[in-house]
């Protein structure tokens, strides 16, 4: 068919040699000699010698250029030797193109889906393209997808090619073979199935999983697919731990990547919102550590050579835990506390370990005291057979101390003194329950009243007599004097503190409450008869009617410095918003009666 075409032909008839030598058979030509075979089709059985194809026995281009294209065998082709689905032989300067094979071929020698031997002269151009084979082949040698054989020497007989067959996609490799599984083309890696078809989205082989684009490619690296995915170097889907640049990932058996708690290989694991393993501490709630690997630490750990306990679910044990027979506090910030610290309203101290204390200790050159349960001692201690006292803020008092309303000595140990004892030369008194007893004189009491004579509210001076007494601890029922109040009896009191007679003579900012303190103490004179000694304390009734005891509410009172005869002398606070003095006579009217404190001398 030297030149000529033939086009949108079909043969559906079986095509069989009589003799057994008989060559050149085609379901559509026999011999295609530089002719142009084009949009053709064979469903019919062909059966012959050598040279057998489904569309021409053979495809040359002798003096020109022998073209089929767009062909299809539908048809089984059985021979001897050099047998196609296409073309027995594609000879000289001859070209396949856009052909698909589907029928059964079976050859002894030299069969091929598409052709079934090609190549001559290396000067030739001839190439088989864009085809593709579906069929099954049957051949004892030589046999081959696309071509059985490529003879003498022959360059670019068959390119690598890409077919399109229905919807489908298939790359035919430089030997003519179709490719299946997982191949690279060009810069890129495909995956084909076992019938070659070319596949996109998400492919399951070789154990693992791929995943190919619309275009096919094999993807690597991240995959956002509802979820993130993450796919290594050769295209595989990661799962479990994997390390993606400088940090690491966790992946479950999908592939999908996994997001905050994580329970894998025993144990824990936490991923931020980005996916990456976190390492170091971690506040969820409370407080976790995650070593280097990732892996959540529960029970004992060091962290920078301090200790931390952490529970069976991974809590950091925050406040009190118990180690080794010793007791620890973690704070808020899971620090591991050293030194005081005060926790719900205790102080506690704990050394460079973190260990709490207990009993006596020396911090920073003062001695405080522990107790059994850590918390600071305040007050009175007794330690073996010595009395103690620790002030407010736990240090161990030493020397002369005022406590509540009376003065102790301490040694130099701390201990508490009673009996007698000589302090800086001079001897002290003191009682079994180690209050000194003051040897304070009334003649003493007295002069120490007369300092505060002509103090005044014009001039202000009298305010050092209601700081005096507000230096009471505790003061009378809790009430702490203003300078706009009555001072009278605060005057009264704040002498009493000044000479420690706490013990002696009841304080009080109030008279009437001073009396009733008086007469429970045993020291309260209800005769008005009474002649005074100096020291004793008068309470005046300006209400006094003058017959009979007066027994009303006092108003007013004073201390009674001078007595001469049936007269006395007495200093009082507030007496014209001052400190006067005032005479009195023995049973005269007004007087309410006397407290008769019992001074040692």
């Amino acid at each position: 068919m030297n030149g000529r075409t033939v086009n949108h032909c079909k043969n559906k008839a079986q095509i069989k040699a009589t003799t057994q030598d008989c060559d050149y058979l085609g379901g559509i030509l026999g011999f295609n000699e530089d002719g142009y075979i084009k949009d053709c089709v064979n469903e019919g059985e062909i059966i012959g010698n050598n040279q057998i194809g489904g569309i021409a026995g053979e495809n040359d281009g002798f003096d020109g250029h022998g073209y089929i294209e767009r062909c299809i065998n539908l048809g089984n082709i059985k021979g001897n030797e050099i047998v196609g689905g296409i073309t027995g032989e594609n000879h000289r300067t001859a070209s396949i193109i856009n052909c698909e094979n589907i029928g059964h071929i079976t050859g002894n020698e030299y069969a091929g889906g598409i052709s079934g031997a090609a190549g001559v002269l290396e000067k030739d151009k001839k190439e088989i393209r864009y085809c593709i084979n579906i069929g099954k082949i049957e051949c004892n040698s030589y046999g081959n997808a696309i071509v059985g054989a490529l003879y003498a020497a022959s360059s670019g007989v068959i390119t690598a090619q890409w077919v399109k067959s229905g919807n489908n996609w298939y790359y035919v490799d430089v030997e003519g073979k179709m490719v299946t599984g997982l191949a690279s083309v060009g810069n890129q890696q495909y995956y084909f199935d076992q019938s070659g078809a070319m596949q996109t989205g998400w492919i399951q082989a070789d154990g693992t999983y791929y995943y190919a684009n619309n275009s096919g490619y094999i993807q690597t690296g991240w995959l956002h697919k509802g979820s993130w995915y993450y796919l290594d170097q050769d295209g595989k889907m990661a799962t479990g731990l994997v390390s993606v640049g400088d940090e690491q990932c966790y992946f479950d058996q999908s592939g999908a990547m996994q997001t905050g708690w994580i329970q894998a290989d025993g144990t824990y694991y936490y991923a931020n919102n980005s996916g990456y393993i976190q390492t170091g501490w971690l506040h969820k709630g409370s407080w976790y550590y995650l070593d280097q690997d990732g892996k959540m630490v529960v029970g004992d750990y060091y962290i920078n050579d301090q200790y931390y306990y952490f529970n069976s679910n991974g809590d950091l044990q925050l406040g009190w835990y118990y180690r080794d027979n010793q007791y620890y506090y973690l704070d808020s910030n899971a620090v591991l506390v050293k030194g005081w610290n005060k926790i719900t309203n205790k102080w506690y101290y704990f050394n460079d370990q973190g260990i709490m204390q207990t009993g006596w200790q020396l911090i920073n050159n003062q001695r405080f005291y522990l107790n059994a349960s850590g918390d600071m001692h305040t007050g009175w201690l007794k330690s073996g057979n010595e009395w103690y006292y620790l002030n407010k803020s736990g240090v161990m008092v030493t020397g002369w101390a005022q406590i509540g309303w009376k003065w102790y000595y301490f040694n130099e140990d701390g201990a508490a003194v009673k009996d007698d004892v000589v302090i800086d030369g001079k001897t002290y008194i003191f009682r079994d329950d180690y209050s000194w007893i003051s040897n304070c004189t009334r003649k003493e009491f007295v002069e120490r009243a007369k300092r505060y004579l002509g103090c005044n509210e014009k001039d202000g001076s009298f305010k050092k007599i209601i700081d005096s007494y507000n230096k009471l601890d505790p003061l009378p029922r809790g009430y702490k004097v203003k300078y706009t109040d009555s001072w009278c009896m605060t005057f009264v009191s704040a002498i009493v503190r000044e000479c420690n007679l706490l013990d002696l003579i009841p304080v009080e900012c109030s008279c009437g409450k001073a009396v009733e303190k008086a007469q429970s103490m045993g020291i309260w004179q209800e005769n008005d008869a009474y002649v005074p000694q100096i020291g004793d304390i008068i309470m005046y009734d300006w209400d006094d009617s003058g017959n009979g005891d007066n027994t009303g509410w006092p108003d007013h009172v004073g201390i009674v410095t001078e007595v001469n005869g049936n007269t006395f002398k007495v200093i009082e606070g507030n007496k014209n918003d001052a400190v006067e003095y005032r005479t009195m006579n023995v049973n005269s009217k007004y007087i309410r009666g006397f407290i008769t404190p019992k001074f040692l001398s």
